[in-house]
């Protein structure tokens, strides 16, 4: 079984395939972006520079709008669209939705990070290294936050 799991951004798509379980390879997808953001043209470029591995299984972090962030409303709202092209492009898998409560809680970035690495195997360890040697180190949490979203749809990680 293949899983692709999905952390959408509007600029940037951080994401993570697994093989029957076990990490296989991640990245971070950037669409050439010639129009504004808002544009249906950059949400397409965002998932269609991911690539495709042919999932079985998708999984996505749906956004979330907290009372406390009412001003960012408008963005995840634009959010929801790019996860609307993504079930498109793989709308003949099974697709699953979390919000970030439900596959992170309230931990902080680092402490999911953390938990990851413990239940990663030396095998699996290596092509993270080798994944995010390919990704500045500030957009990392992107690619991470793909890796823990399959990691605990998986079962491996709480």
């Amino acid at each position: 079984m293949i899983l692709l799991a999905l952390d959408p951004g509007l600029r940037r798509c951080g994401w993570a395939v697994f093989h029957d379980g076990l990490y296989h390879q991640a990245g971070l997808s950037r669409g050439e972006m010639k129009t504004s953001v808002k544009d249906v043209p950059a949400w397409i470029a965002v998932i269609e520079a991911i690539p495709d591995p042919w999932p079985d299984e998708l999984i996505c972090e749906y956004p979330q709008v907290y009372t406390s962030r009412m001003d960012a409303a408008n963005d995840l709202l634009q959010l929801a669209s790019v996860l609307g092209v993504a079930a498109h492009k793989w709308k003949d898998v099974k697709n699953t939705m979390v919000r970030p409560r439900q596959w992170k809680g309230q931990r902080p970035k680092a402490a999911t990070e953390h938990q990851a690495k413990l239940v990663l195997d030396v095998y699996e360890k290596g092509n993270v290294e080798r994944d995010l040697s390919l990704v500045s180190p500030s957009l990392r949490h992107n690619v991470w936050d793909a890796i823990c979203i399959g990691l605990v749809h998986l079962r491996r990680m709480r």
